[in-house]
C-alpha cells in the first residue's frame, strides 16, 4: 500500500495551534525526511486535473489537488481529516486517521 504525505500540510499540522506537536526545528527535520520519498511536483496539468476533480466531486480545489497528486503518485490511501473517511476518488481511498 502506498501513502502520500503533503509536505506543506505536514509542517503546518506539526506546528499549528497553541500546543503544537513539534517545534519549528523538529517539524523542519520531519519535512526534510519526508522529502526523501517520491515527490509529485505541482504543474499545470496537475492544477487542471485538480480543477476538474473539484468540480466533478464538489470538493475544495485544495483537497482536489491533493487527491490528484495522490492519484498521480499511484497511492491507494490518502490520510486526511478534511474529506470523508471511506470516500474513494478515482481509486484513492480516504482514511481519516482520527476517525
Amino acid at each position: 500500500m502506498r501513502y502520500v504525505t503533503i509536505l506543506q500540510e505536514l509542517y503546518v499540522s506539526l506546528t499549528k495551534g497553541g500546543n503544537p506537536i513539534a517545534d519549528a526545528d523538529l517539524a523542519d527535520r520531519a519535512v526534510r525526511e519526508a522529502a526523501n520519498y517520491s515527490i509529485v511536483q505541482i504543474d499545470v496539468p496537475l492544477v487542471l486535473a485538480g480543477i476538474e476533480t473539484a468540480r466533478r466531486f464538489r470538493i475544495s480545489f485544495w483537497d482536489a489537488l491533493i487527491v490528484r497528486a495522490a492519484h498521480q503518485a499511484v497511492c491507494d490511501v490518502l490520510l486526511t481529516e478534511d474529506l470523508n473517511d471511506g470516500q474513494v476518488f478515482d481509486g484513492v481511498r480516504i482514511e481519516n486517521p482520527f476517525a
